[in-house]
């Protein structure tokens, strides 16, 4: 046993002790066979250190695997099977036997019936739930004081919480963070990323907040793979190394951020197209746990890229069918002009009906997407803007404040920062994940309108923040005589 434990990494069963072992002893001053001795002695006086030092898929997993190889009250494992399965296994061992003239390994008696009487209480699952969650916690946002996972944890766990010691004093945890490869500290946890490739750290004002189940989920994956044969070659590391290159090259992504997540460099020739749209939404550390496809936007002040065109072309189309229709003018030259054809067009009864039946809609993928927000569509006028915030276009109207971003291209390319602030009147169309507008805003100074711009002014404290189509339904539903165009 001794010569198969010494074929084995130290390393690796190295970081098995130190996660059953509190006050264990140093890497140079114990051998694996005293490691294994020890760690198994640990575990049969108390076998919850094992589900404490396992995930929780991954304890089940491997108690299931155990007994189902059990025969004549034995449970006995070929070397390949030990050295595949989980380096936790050799700490379950307590002889060798010769079968047919291979040596075979016998688990221990008392570890085999520790896993057959064992059952997850409410407090192992909940520090469970709690350590993996942290993991979550960790992949999302790079580097956390103890004290933030602690507090992140109790805001978004508040049924049924059991509140444990702080992770900065629950010995098992910081051990286990520091076999996933993070970096623990005294205070708290570095991404093993960051640490990796000596990335900066970044300082964001705003940490975006997601769920219990958003961190649980990121805790167990790194990314979710709904089918492995298409990631057969790619492993959580090899992911961690796409992010950590992706935040090397920090300049070419801000240059052009679609194409070098999409480019053949970025993924080393694997076969991960169908993670592509996966990895842009990842969250990234540096921006708080946004992701690239929310930073593009919030960069650009614009709607999400794939929407874009799209978005134009129907607005588009949608004029030349009001016009066609209606007869408003011969030929529609200017943005202005069409501007005031969408306006009186979007005032008619079944317009949509009609539109979508003609020969001038058009069918896509967003079809349905692009309808909704001709439906749910405001007429703004005499809205205040304000200011820009995130690059979209603060805009203020009944009491209500708009965050607006461009189709294509920033609202700022045609509004200045520094004209603002302006009235400005323009149809409003709201999107899943932001509100963009109908082809043109048309602007005033403010001088003309000074009564209306201290009223509105005093209102902006009580105002109602919309920033996307489901923010305005549920201001429609309460407001419903606000919104009549």
């Amino acid at each position: 046993m001794r010569e198969f434990l010494n074929s084995f990494d130290k390393d690796t069963i190295y970081r098995q002790y130190i996660s059953l072992i509190e006050e264990a002893k140093d890497y140079e001053k114990i051998t694996r066979y005293k490691m294994v001795e020890v760690g198994q002695k640990t575990i049969v006086e108390d076998f919850t250190l094992v589900a404490k030092a396992l995930t929780y898929e991954r304890f089940n997993d491997v108690r299931d695997t155990i007994l189902k190889f059990e025969k004549n009250g034995l449970i006995v494992f070929e070397p390949k099977f030990m050295r595949k399965f989980d380096p936790m296994m050799l700490y379950f061992m307590s002889k060798t036997i010769d079968v047919d003239g291979f040596v075979h390994f016998v688990l221990d008696t008392d570890i085999i019936n520790h896993f057959k009487n064992f059952s997850w209480t409410d407090e192992l699952y909940e520090y469970k739930l709690f350590e993996t969650v942290a993991f979550g916690m960790v992949e999302t946002y790079g580097d956390m004081a103890y004290s933030e996972i602690d507090e992140l944890y109790h805001e978004i766990r508040e049924d049924k919480y059991q509140k444990y010691p702080s992770i900065s004093m629950n010995f098992q945890m910081k051990i286990n963070m520091f076999s996933k490869g993070h970096l623990a500290m005294k205070d708290g946890v570095i991404h093993r990323i960051i640490d990796q490739f000596d990335l900066p750290l970044w300082d964001v004002e705003e940490r975006k907040l997601f769920d219990l189940e958003y961190f649980y989920n990121k805790g167990k994956y790194l990314l979710k793979i709904d089918d492995m044969s298409e990631a057969k070659h790619i492993t959580k590391d090899e992911i961690g190394r796409i992010i950590g290159n992706a935040i090397q090259e920090e300049i070419q992504i801000q240059d052009d951020p679609v194409s070098f997540l999409k480019s053949p460099e970025f993924y080393n020739g694997s076969q991960v197209s169908d993670f592509k749209e996966t990895i842009y939404d990842w969250p990234l550390w540096q921006y708080g746990g946004l992701s690239f496809s929310e930073i593009e936007g919030k960069q650009d002040g614009v709607i999400d890229r794939s929407l874009g065109e799209g978005m134009l072309e129907f607005i588009t189309r949608f004029v030349e069918y009001g016009n066609h229709k209606y007869r408003y003018t011969k030929h529609v030259e200017t943005e202005l002009e069409a501007y005031h054809v969408l306006t009186k067009t979007l005032k008619r009864k079944n317009i949509f009906e009609g539109f979508k039946r003609s020969r001038f809609y058009p069918h896509s993928e967003f079809s349905d997407i692009f309808l909704k927000s001709f439906e749910e569509a405001v007429m703004i006028k005499q809205g205040l803007a304000i200011d820009y915030f995130g690059n979209k276009l603060i805009v203020v109207h009944d009491n209500v404040i708009y965050h607006v971003s461009g189709i294509t291209h920033s609202i700022e390319t045609n509004i200045s920062s520094s004209s603002l602030p302006q009235f400005v009147d323009f149809v409003l169309l709201p999107l899943d994940n932001a509100l963009t507008y109908g082809l043109s805003i048309v602007s005033y100074p403010v001088f003309a309108f000074r009564d209306k711009l201290q009223q509105i002014q005093t209102q902006m404290d009580t105002a109602d923040q919309v920033h996307d189509l489901n923010d305005l339904l549920m201001l429609k539903h309460m407001h419903t005589s606000r919104f009549k165009n």
